[in-house]
């Protein structure tokens, strides 16, 4: 009878699991185009000289490999750890014991979740105002760089 709870709680939360992979694939593809194909070349009809674009747009991408690089798989291992997640030191990446797994099946999801949803939650806060920024910056942008043709005597 306990072995049939137990049989129950992981169909369950492999189900579970299975779900929540899915949704994440599913979401990852629908968003991951944004930075390409939306604010890359949005922010960088910002600047005029396509030097200065180019620069700016190597820094930002440079700087956000770097910080992916030290911040994502650490934080993701911190935060599963704190969550309860328990290092095996038997010699088996998996554990033995059900209930074992599955709390680490649990602690590896919310950190999964703490590395996803905390970024987008910012990204998110950073693209409403400039929704209401943009226009004004763009057109700001292109009166900067008609004026410094214009001293150029173009």
């Amino acid at each position: 009878n306990d072995f049939l709870r137990l049989h129950d709680l992981h169909t369950v939360l492999n189900n579970q699991l299975q779900n929540r992979v899915m949704f994440y694939m599913l979401f990852s593809v629908s968003a991951c185009w944004t930075q390409a194909s939306a604010l890359r070349p949005m922010c960088g009809e910002l600047f005029t000289n396509a030097q200065d674009r180019a620069q700016i747009l190597a820094l930002w991408i440079a700087l956000e490999g770097i910080i992916s690089a030290f911040c994502g798989a650490p934080l993701a291992s911190f935060l599963a750890q704190s969550f309860g997640y328990g290092l095996n030191n038997g010699g088996s990446a998996i554990p033995s014991d059900p209930i074992e797994r599955a709390n680490d099946v649990q602690a590896l999801q919310k950190a999964l979740m703490g590395v996803s949803m905390l970024p987008w939650a910012l990204c998110a806060a950073a693209w409403f105002p400039m929704y209401f920024t943009y226009p004004r910056d763009k057109q700001a942008g292109r009166a900067q760089g008609l004026a410094s043709l214009e001293g150029k005597g173009v």
